[in-house]
């Protein structure tokens, strides 16, 4: 069953940043969906096997949320790059997660990095997240832990 949830999951995902239908593309899609879901589906989905739909539902209502914290940062970075004063004050900030799961902390690390104002430097031991951001606003977004409240939930280790 993982094997199967893990090739729709990643064939769909092909599907969505290719935009192409021709036949070649939807054999490559196939092959190598099938490829990666063998050598992937029991680290994609160990600690999920029993909460499939729970977590599916949780990443399809995280996204949505991340793309407007995306967009908000993002002009937010515009703002202070086109100020002719160039407000920037950058700093290094370490915060620990309580995130469990190599998934979740990846999740975690690229939600940070893809947001503008913001990049994961690291993982530390004891998931000890360094996080370089463009200002004092954006550092004090990661410090909140708001990103990680919402990977939590999908996580499922903690009712966020």
């Amino acid at each position: 069953m993982t094997f199967i949830f893990t090739f729709l999951v990643l064939f769909i995902f092909w599907f969505m940043l290719s935009g192409e239908f021709g036949g070649l593309l939807v054999a490559f899609a196939v092959i190598f969906s099938l490829i990666a879901a063998y050598l992937s589906h029991d680290f994609f989905l160990h600690r999920f096997r029993k909460d499939y739909f729970r977590m599916v539902k949780d990443i399809i209502l995280y996204l949505p949320w991340l793309m407007k914290e995306t967009f908000i940062a993002n002009m937010q970075v515009v703002k202070i790059v086109l100020s002719p004063s160039m407000p920037i004050d950058p700093l290094v900030v370490e915060v620990k997660s309580d995130l469990k799961s190599d998934l979740g902390l990846t999740i975690l690390a690229n939600s940070i990095t893809i947001t503008p104002g913001t990049v994961t430097l690291d993982i530390k031991e004891d998931n000890v997240f360094v996080v370089h951001a463009l200002t004092e606003y954006h550092a004090q977004g990661i410090l909140e832990r708001q990103i990680e409240h919402k990977v939590l939930k999908i996580e499922g280790s903690r009712n966020v």
